[in-house]
């Protein structure tokens, strides 16, 4: 057992230094309808004061790149303040804008939201990627890169649209750092002992297959593309499907 969990602890290790596998680019309007998009961008959804405010707290409880500490949760006051570590923070006030919609308004008063996120990359269809780790007795059907990603307000806003409509993860590219192994495939052992299972959280709306050979470095992916687009010549690699 000493030497597995050696093993294992170099390998995590390895996934929280150096260089990240990939740098995550965030698509969060991808595939909103585009009314529903451009009242997004101001904050405002078309649901109740109450309802919008309990869609907050679910994003907070599920989102998957920080884990998020209710520091206060004020519902009269439609008032959420969180914290992910050190000097992460976020705040989130939701009121009634009228006519039918609600307001949401995002404040990131300290360090900004950057981390660097373990992304599950199914082998046997390299475009099915997630953030949320697979259900355990499927580890091994999955590969285990690293990527760095910063959270904006127009994320949260778009995670919450998607916990009020289709739970789907929210999008986003990623893109090869040349530097490093476009995929590190992790045994099952080395995930954590307390996974979050995919249908207990948003989930990627595209629907995942069985499980192989790692993506190429030129190769971008995402989790709304319905196939893997082979890499632009000219370049490492390329945004898949239509950003917003």
């Amino acid at each position: 057992m000493r030497p597995l969990r050696l093993i294992q602890g170099l390998c995590l290790a390895g996934l929280a230094s150096g260089c990240a596998t990939y740098h995550m680019t965030l698509r969060p309007l991808r595939g909103i309808p585009a009314a529903d998009a451009a009242w997004l961008q101001q904050g405002q959804l078309a649901v109740p004061k109450d309802q919008l405010f309990d869609a907050v707290a679910t994003t907070l409880e599920h989102e998957p790149y920080l884990h998020w500490d209710i520091d206060q949760l004020d519902r009269a006051n439609g008032f959420i303040k969180a914290s992910a570590g050190l000097f992460r923070e976020v705040q989130l006030r939701v009121t009634d804008a009228g006519g039918g919609r609600s307001q949401m308004a995002v404040s990131i008063p300290r360090r900004e939201l950057k981390t660097r996120a373990k992304i599950w990359i199914k082998r046997s269809d390299p475009t099915q990627v997630s953030a949320y780790e697979p259900d355990r007795d499927k580890y091994n059907d999955y590969g285990v890169a690293s990527a760095d990603v910063e959270l904006d307000d127009l994320y949260f806003a778009a995670f919450v649209w998607h916990v009020l409509h289709d739970h789907a993860e929210v999008p986003f590219d990623l893109a090869a750092n040349p530097s490093e192994s476009p995929l590190q495939t992790l045994p099952s052992p080395l995930a954590s002992a307390a996974p979050l299972a995919v249908d207990q959280a948003p989930v990627p709306a595209s629907p995942g297959a069985g499980a192989v050979a790692a993506p190429s470095a030129g190769a971008n992916l995402s989790p709304s593309a319905g196939v893997l687009n082979p890499p632009v010549p000219s370049g490492p690699t390329f945004t898949a499907g239509s950003a917003p």
